[in-house]
């Protein structure tokens, strides 16, 4: 998969959702987060069916312990001028972000949400739990 370039300074919560948990790893800004427990929260793996199901998109940068803010499902995130609108976006290998058409075999396919604006997507979690074929 082919990761979008994210500078971690133009990663922006817009509008809507946020939550806040503590990190199990180190988490940077713009990494796919799935819900380690209740507390805690791990950078999404679309190799690992335990680690597929995204919740939303770090906010900033935290090492194991410290808080992590998140944008949800319905957030508006902004990223800098790197999405195209219309495109729909999934979690890569790596827990960072990637266009849907660079899916690879095997992959489980966890949608995060599509380009509002070439800056800006709107986060739309849908996990399927299923491997692309």
């Amino acid at each position: 998969m082919v990761d979008l370039t994210i500078t971690v300074a133009n990663v922006d919560w817009v509008s809507g959702k946020k939550g806040t948990l503590d990190a199990s790893e180190t988490v940077t800004a713009g990494d796919c987060l799935y819900s380690v427990t209740s507390t805690t929260c791990g950078v999404c793996d679309v190799t690992d069916a335990a680690k597929d199901a995204c919740i939303g998109i770090a906010l900033n940068d935290g090492t194991s312990g410290h808080p992590i803010t998140y944008a949800g499902d319905g957030a508006v995130v902004g990223f800098g001028a790197i999405l195209t609108v219309g495109v729909w976006y999934c979690i890569s290998a790596t827990g960072a972000i990637a266009p849907v058409a660079d899916l690879a075999t095997s992959d489980y396919i966890s949608y995060i949400g599509y380009g509002i604006t070439t800056s800006n997507m709107q986060i739309k979690l849908i996990n399927t739990g299923l491997q692309f074929a």
